[in-house]
């Protein structure tokens, strides 16, 4: 049986104290500050020279656009010290490459001391030794062959284990609105690439969909460079909604403003609503903040239901009456033996 390489994984990003998408000029800063805090001349407590070291191992990957664009295609998920394994093949002929290349020849085998750059971790030479791409490729062809082994985890009889160099899944948000809900639209969302270029995707919005659905376009993630496959995008719907308007589930809530004498006598006004222009009926004598419900309304569902309209009941009075608005107004006042606070 093969055994696999393994090696403790580095967070370089952890090591400089600075975030995953920091710019070059944060990571510059970082390792200078870090490198003269550590710099075995100046700092002679115990582990300083080891901590200097993988500073320098830190900047010396993510200061590179190539090697740190190879290292994030390792994910996010790893933790700093977790054991990190290569393909099950790969340590026989990744030492067996360096050997030949220490040696001069094609095959021979060297020791993994022998087979590290000086200075820099094992997780750093799996990575970025010269010899990886061959010692790669080799590991492949060797796993194509048919070259049968086991990992005692079900894996089948020639065929390679996943390995750790897949694109990486990328997040998205893709506004939308009550419109879009309802009639399932197609959008276009333009998105920037980590290299600054822009694409644009026709997104259709699923029958069903609402805030916080996920739409996956498969393989629209970060490109794989090494073999494995490309990432998945996925896009997270975001609702924007008019003032006064709110979705719980798929029923919406908006609010039904109403003239006073609309709310005393009774109505049938027209309401916009995201499905079209609707004809309620208001019932005489229907009272502020009173809930209207008028069914089949709201957003659809993937069952092919539709969740409900609520018109919450706003009683809205004449900011500036007529002259003939406010005799009414006056008449009333001293006719009617209506008291609301009684």
């Amino acid at each position: 049986m093969l055994s696999p390489m393994a090696v403790k994984f580095q967070d370089y990003y952890e090591i400089l104290g600075v975030a995953r998408n920091a710019s070059q000029d944060d990571i510059q800063k970082a390792y200078r500050r870090l490198a003269r805090k550590y710099h075995p001349d100046v700092n002679k407590e115990k582990g300083a020279e080891d901590k200097f070291k993988q500073v320098q191992e830190a900047y010396e990957v993510l200061k590179d656009d190539a090697k740190r664009k190879r290292y994030d295609l390792l994910g996010k998920n790893y933790k700093a010290g977790q054991p990190f394994n290569a393909p099950e093949g790969f340590e026989d002929l990744f030492n067996q490459f360096k050997g030949a290349a220490k040696n001069g020849r094609t095959g021979g085998r060297a020791s993994r001391e022998q087979a590290e750059p000086a200075g820099f971790s094992s997780f750093f030479d799996a990575l970025f030794g010269d010899n990886f791409k061959n010692a790669r490729q080799k590991a492949e062809s060797f796993w194509q062959g048919g070259a049968g082994y086991s990992t005692g985890g079900g894996t089948e009889f020639g065929q390679p284990p996943a390995t750790n160099f897949d694109g990486q899944d990328q997040e998205a948000e893709l506004v939308v609105t009550l419109d879009d809900l309802m009639r399932s639209a197609e959008k276009t969302v333009t998105l920037r690439g980590s290299g600054g270029a822009q694409k644009s995707y026709r997104v259709k919005v699923p029958k069903g969909a609402k805030e916080g659905t996920r739409i996956r376009l498969k393989g629209q993630g970060q490109k794989s460079e090494l073999g494995g496959k490309d990432g998945d995008l996925y896009l997270t719907l975001k609702l924007e909604l008019a003032p006064g308007v709110s979705v719980r589930n798929y029923d919406i809530h908006m609010p039904l403003p109403l003239a006073p004498w609309e709310a005393v006598l009774g109505a049938k006004v027209a309401v916009k609503s995201p499905s079209g222009e609707l004809s309620v009926k208001v019932p005489a004598g229907t009272q502020g903040g009173t809930t209207l419900k008028v069914s089949g309304k709201g957003l659809p569902k993937s069952t092919g239901m539709t969740g409900d309209l609520h018109l919450v009941v706003t009683i809205v009075v004449p900011k500036l009456p007529s002259k003939e608005e406010k005799e009414l107004f006056e008449k009333l006042s001293a006719s009617s033996h209506f008291n609301p606070r009684a």
